[in-house]
């Protein structure tokens, strides 16, 4: 026979007109304590429950509203896309393209064809190191390093001077609209 959690005088019942009990503890406000007191505890571990699980949503929304507003705010989100690269004053053919990816409210992840980067926005302007890939098909820019920096644009397109390992030149570069 098992004492379940019901309160009040059901579980008082019980406890008394069980053989076990009521040999054992003759007075009945004995086993009237031992409801109370097991009521009680009941309800202190149910209230330790509800705060750990309250200060566990309060801690986990704090976390995650840091993570999301360092991945959403910031020029870098805003600096955030897919890019088609053009030599500065001959706009018409595209010499590559570049995905920027926010990383923080001011850092990002940048990366061409076989190139990557990591750099910082500080209003509007910008800049990022850059390495070529060791496995880049242009064999004479394998491993070649340099920065850029830019400006954003009021129109959203980015002026880019691309300065590293001898190569020295500017760029326009236009958001893909996807």
């Amino acid at each position: 026979w098992q004492v379940k959690n019901e309160p009040g005088p059901l579980l008082f019942e019980k406890l008394q007109g069980n053989p076990a009990i009521a040999g054992r503890y003759r007075d009945s406000l004995i086993i009237k304590e031992m409801v109370e007191w097991r009521i009680g505890m009941n309800q202190i571990a149910r209230r330790m429950v509800l705060i750990s699980a309250v200060i566990f949503v309060v801690v986990s929304v704090a976390l995650l509203n840091d993570a999301v507003g360092r991945e959403t705010s910031g020029g870098a989100n805003l600096a955030a896309g897919l890019y088609s690269l053009y030599v500065l004053g001959n706009d018409n053919n595209a010499v590559g393209h570049m995905t920027i990816t926010a990383w923080g409210a001011d850092t990002f992840l940048i990366r061409g064809t076989d190139w990557v980067g990591m750099g910082k926005i500080e209003g509007s302007q910008g800049y990022y190191d850059w390495k070529f890939d060791a496995n880049s098909p242009f064999r004479d820019l394998r491993g070649m390093t340099g920065r850029t920096t830019f400006t954003i644009n009021p129109d959203g397109t980015l002026k880019g001077h691309v300065v590293g390992s001898g190569l020295d030149w500017w760029y326009l570069a236009r958001k893909e609209n996807l």
